[in-house]
């Protein structure tokens, strides 16, 4: 593959790099040769920002990153990546393809020495078993890692129309027209996996140019840590995803999602109204979003996705959110008894917000007003700091006792009549086992309440 600016590399020690310059290089003893300038993904792999300094001490510029993240490399260093085609034929085989033992389950020219020095031949036993594993045309998943794919090419369409779920986490893909040429091709694809591939800026353009249906039937789609710098670039894809489900976005940024309480700071400081959209559209058929590690402070960017109508799972960990707050509807106005608004996430039952800024019970105290809401985790947040695992985890009464301390039992015994669980790694009680937990923890609290009064 020719080299271009933006292409992913990788060197011979498995470190992977964005291109971010070709050419000659001011500090090079062949004033000719040309060089890549390349953004390594580990930040501490490189020497420099993007600039080195000739003989004669003068700085030159070919581009920006990080200090420490760029580095000069020769073409000859680096794997440019290879095709989707070449990587499925290394891992899987066809119908027809020759077996590799012989007759009599031997590797032809593989040996290993004896003590004595003798030669002995390898064998390979249930080479046809594994084979049925390895068939294109039977396997309905295919999953090829790390493997230096960066292009799919146009010729791949009847090997993989019946392949239902592919896996090519952590390659070098980078352009959406692969991924878009990939959809086109897998006719009955369902479920595509993504992670770890660094992908270009997606651009209105880019996107008009994908071809028709190439996603219809994806209902999973995982783009975790894919480069992804904006909403708008997920919002982008969402007339091409109409029967998406699930979508995983961990570890992206979402800086444009909007953030009501800097907006009306910055508002009262400037008198600049800054115009965003207040709720996501699209995404009908969405059940599963995850946007961990993305970013996100403030609730009123959850709330973004409030309208999502069959949104039942949502995961924010790792998240920098200080609050939950109320839905509208049950905010009360200083001129109106209350504000009306639509169904607040009309569906979501399961909610995960470990890993974030909420320190003082009443930083969740609105979560008894999220009438749908069946589970919920909350681990590592500083409201549990210095508490046993089995403390938080294993003791619903440990929480209930915290708010019945407070202002807050109201909260307490509606907290315990929703949720099902309070992490999930206490996993689904059974509806018989449910009720009487929920019971049983009434009582307490009722016979708790009366001591304390």
């Amino acid at each position: 593959f020719g080299m271009e600016i933006g292409s992913r590399i990788r060197d011979l020690d498995g470190f992977r790099a964005t291109v971010r310059y070709i050419g000659p290089v001011a500090s090079a003893k062949n004033k000719a040769e040309i060089w890549l300038g390349v953004e390594w993904d580990n930040k501490s792999r490189g020497k420099h920002d993007g600039s080195c300094v000739d003989d004669a001490g003068n700085l030159h510029k070919y581009f920006d990153c990080l200090n420490g993240a760029g580095s000069f490399i020769k073409p000859s260093k680096v794997v440019f990546g290879r095709l989707f085609l070449d990587a499925l034929r290394d891992r899987y085989v066809e119908k027809d393809a020759p077996e590799i033992a012989t007759a009599e389950n031997k590797l032809p020219d593989a040996f290993v020495s004896t003590s004595k020095g003798n030669l002995k031949s390898i064998e390979f036993l249930g080479e046809k078993q594994l084979r049925k594993w390895q068939q294109i045309s039977t396997v309905t998943k295919i999953a090829i890692r790390n493997d230096n794919i960066s292009r799919m090419g146009d010729d791949i369409g009847e090997i993989i129309q019946h392949i239902l779920e592919i896996d090519l986490q952590d390659n070098l893909i980078w352009q959406w027209q692969e991924i878009a040429l990939l959809g086109k091709q897998g006719s009955s694809l369902s479920s595509l996996l993504l992670h770890g591939n660094k992908m270009e800026t997606l651009l209105k353009s880019t996107v008009d140019s994908f071809p028709k249906n190439c996603f219809q039937n994806i209902r999973l789609l995982a783009l975790n840590c894919c480069n992804i710098q904006s909403w708008a670039e997920v919002q982008l894809l969402e007339p091409h995803l109409p029967n998406l489900e699930e979508l995983y976005l961990a570890a992206n940024n979402l800086p444009d999602l909007p953030r009501l309480e800097a907006e009306e700071a910055y508002r009262a400081a400037t008198g600049i109204v800054i115009e965003l959209p207040n709720v996501v559209s699209g995404f009908l058929k969405l059940t599963v979003l995850d946007m961990s590690q993305c970013g996100l402070d403030d609730w009123s960017q959850v709330a973004t996705f409030s309208q999502l109508p069959n949104l039942k799972e949502l995961v924010l960990d790792g998240n920098l959110l200080h609050k939950i707050t109320p839905p509208p509807s049950l905010i009360t106005d200083a001129e109106n008894s209350t504000s009306t608004s639509a169904v607040f996430f009309p569906s979501l039952q399961r909610l995960s917000v470990s890993s974030a800024q909420l320190a003082d019970w009443s930083d969740i105290d609105a979560l008894n007003q999220y009438t749908t809401l069946r589970m919920l985790r909350l681990s590592h947040i500083p409201l549990f700091s210095g508490k046993g695992a089995s403390e938080v985890s294993h003791s619903l009464l440990f929480i209930a006792f915290h708010f019945l301390a407070s202002q807050y039992f109201r909260s307490a015994l509606l907290l315990l009549l929703v949720l099902s669980c309070w992490n999930f790694s206490m996993g689904q009680p059974s509806p018989r086992e449910n009720d009487k937990m929920r019971r049983e923890l009434i009582c307490e609290l009722l016979r708790e309440r009366n001591n304390c009064c």
